[in-house]
């Protein structure tokens, strides 16, 4: 399968959390929702991993790296996105949210030391833009004021 074709399953896979989240933050707390979805995620992973090997060839420095990541991503992200789509709903989340690539980008150069070329810039500048210039529309700026930062 294409990266292409991954990275937009991977976006529909998470537009469509986001919505189920919202929807299910109608009806009950958040934080029960967090802990529903870990119950029935980690397990489900956890069986995949077995199944295709993937647990007996981590180093200890990736048991760990990997831990990290998941408190960070399922416990920690996941407890602030939920708690957004909450408050603010799942369309002016995700517009949020879309800037996670700009984020990532910045920890990359910042943290492992991987370097910007001139394709990266120019995408990650396009990227950031949209949820800019959507969030001053929301608040009834103009997209002039979006450029100038006002």
């Amino acid at each position: 399968m294409s990266t292409a074709v991954l990275a937009i399953l991977s976006s529909i896979c998470f537009a469509g959390s986001v919505v189920s989240v919202y929807r299910g933050s109608l009806r009950a707390d958040v934080s029960l929702g967090l802990l529903i979805s870990i119950f029935f995620g980690v397990p489900f992973f956890a069986v995949l991993a077995l199944a295709f090997g993937q647990l007996r060839v981590l180093s200890v420095e990736a048991w760990f790296l990997f831990g990290v990541a998941g408190v960070v991503h399922f416990l920690l992200g996941r407890a602030f996105n939920y708690a957004a789509i909450r408050e603010i709903g799942a369309s002016r989340s995700g517009v949020v949210s879309a800037a996670s690539p700009l984020v990532s980008v910045a920890l990359a150069v910042s943290l492992l030391g991987e370097h910007i070329g001139l394709l990266l810039a120019v995408g990650g500048g396009l990227a950031i833009s949209g949820p800019i210039i959507l969030a001053w529309q929301q608040r009834g700026g103009t997209i002039a004021d979006a450029a100038t930062l006002r």
